[in-house]
């Protein structure tokens, strides 16, 4: 608890503050209330020098990633590019309704498995306290509550309203919502071995689950998908030249940038809300691997190829310059382009 600790661990915690917003600038407005609340109590020397060690730890990520990016210019303008894209295609703002479900839903499916067992007493406890404001006609918020409700509102404020990219990114608010299930099981009228069997419950049943299942997100799972990631990278470095090959992937894009650098990549994410499609050029190209199985083919001339024991990659021969038309999870080639 920063708080109590004084102006060195407040200025600590400031340092790693800032080195992560550095590195994940929307960690900005998930952790920002937090710390200015952790700051607040300071001087206003304090609040300055806080204030500093934030932006040196910003500066430290901002300075080499710009330098790396074609300059300051060129990173800011790719950010708000990206900032935008976000806004306009998955935001309330932009999409409504529909967008509201869909991010609510994904939030709360991923807060679900990230906390396991551990949901069941932090539901209880937000359904009681909810309770007891409606009793009461007031919300009381205490010391130790309010850094958690800043920290917990600010996360699903942004994945709710803006956009929830990946399940792991509920991450950032896991510990706080991991504490919140501690102060609940602590609170419950039960006797104390309860208390402690709710506890071993909470940690074993996920263990055992990650450890002996093949759910999402299990070790089997892991394995499984590091398995089939090497095997189409394997394949594909084996059997198609890198300067007249085109791959086409979506959630394991940068997977493919990574492991299969001398391809050229595109990648193609679906517009949830949007029937329009896009198409794209594919020049000095005679042959198109779809990396990412989830990406259906709609063109006659696409090809399964298989790497692996059930691992299979969709080829397509073209000529150089087709026409590449990108809707949804589909894709298909032009047909007077296309190889005969």
């Amino acid at each position: 608890h920063t708080v109590a600790r004084g102006l060195t661990a407040t200025l600590i915690a400031s340092a790693a503050f800032g080195a992560t917003a550095g590195f994940r600038q929307d960690v900005l407005m998930i952790l920002g209330p937090l710390w200015v609340w952790t700051v607040w109590p300071l001087s206003w020397r304090g609040r300055a020098a806080a204030t500093g060690v934030v932006l040196l730890g910003c500066l430290a990520w901002l300075i080499p990633t710009a330098m790396l990016s074609g300059g300051l210019l060129a990173y800011i303008e790719a950010v708000a590019r990206q900032s935008d894209f976000v806004r306009v295609t998955h935001s309330i703002v932009a999409q409504g309704l529909p967008a509201l479900a869909t991010n609510l839903t994904t939030t709360l499916y991923a807060i679900g498995w990230g906390l396991g067992l551990f949901a069941l007493p932090v539901l209880a406890i937000v359904l009681f306290e909810a309770y007891r404001a409606i009793r009461q006609g007031r919300l009381a918020v205490g010391q130790h509550e309010a850094p958690l409700i800043l920290w917990i509102a600010a996360g699903l404020v942004l994945y709710v309203g803006l956009h929830i990219g990946d399940l792991g990114y509920v991450l950032s608010i896991l510990p706080a919502l991991f504490v919140v299930a501690a102060i609940a099981i602590d609170r419950a009228v039960v006797p104390e071995r309860a208390r402690r069997l709710a506890l071993a419950a909470g940690v074993l049943v996920p263990a055992l689950v990650f450890t002996t299942s093949s759910a999402p997100f299990s070790a089997a799972a892991v394995a499984r998908h590091d398995w089939e990631l090497a095997s189409r990278v394997s394949y594909v470095r084996e059997h198609y030249i890198a300067n007249t090959t085109l791959l086409l992937a979506r959630e394991d894009f940068l997977l493919v940038r990574y492991y299969l650098p001398e391809y050229r990549t595109w990648f193609h994410d679906r517009d949830p809300y949007s029937r329009t499609f896009r198409r794209k050029r594919a020049a000095n190209v005679n042959a198109i691997v779809v990396f990412t199985p989830q990406l259906q083919a709609t063109s006659l001339d696409a090809r399964r190829v298989t790497c692996a024991k059930d691992v299979d990659l969709v080829y397509l021969a073209i000529e150089p310059g087709s026409i590449i038309e990108l809707h949804d999870d589909r894709y298909t080639i032009a047909e007077s382009l296309a190889r005969r």
